[in-house]
């Protein structure tokens, strides 16, 4: 996880507030008095769970950044909430799954599995979590 200043902060940019992965879509900046510091009032959205947020920082602030990876795989089946998922060439099991598209992909890899099609998913690996976060149709 790296760390920034809150003055370095930038719209879509992904940062970690309270202790979730969470993207800026909005930020303005306020200045207190003849002394005071710039304060920084972020909306982010929750990357995983769609949650609003909004919090405060001061210029000097360290933010929390976390280190984000993108993958594409395969679906290889899926048992209950159990989902097994090829990623390059390796097997990752338990991956979560996103509650807004967890029927859609169910649904997805059933049809792709009566047409022996691949089902193609988006997965992000996010504080050492695999996430699915979309698929392809």
């Amino acid at each position: 996880m790296e760390l920034i200043e809150a003055h370095d902060i930038k719209r879509s940019l992904i940062i970690m507030i309270k202790n979730r992965p969470a993207k800026i879509i909005n930020f303005h900046t306020t200045v207190d008095g003849k002394h005071g510091t710039a304060k920084y009032h972020i909306v982010a959205i929750d990357i995983l769970n769609h949650k609003k947020y909004k919090h405060n920082y001061t210029s000097g602030d360290k933010i929390k950044v976390p280190h984000i990876k993108k993958y594409e795989g395969i679906i290889l089946s899926i048992e209950d909430d159990d989902i097994t998922v090829l990623i390059d060439t390796k097997m990752e099991y338990y991956i979560n799954i996103i509650d807004d598209i967890k029927e859609n992909v169910k649904k997805l890899f059933d049809i792709k599995s009566k047409l022996d099609e691949d089902c193609i998913v988006n997965i992000v690996n996010v504080l050492d979590e695999y996430w699915i976060i979309g698929y392809k149709r």
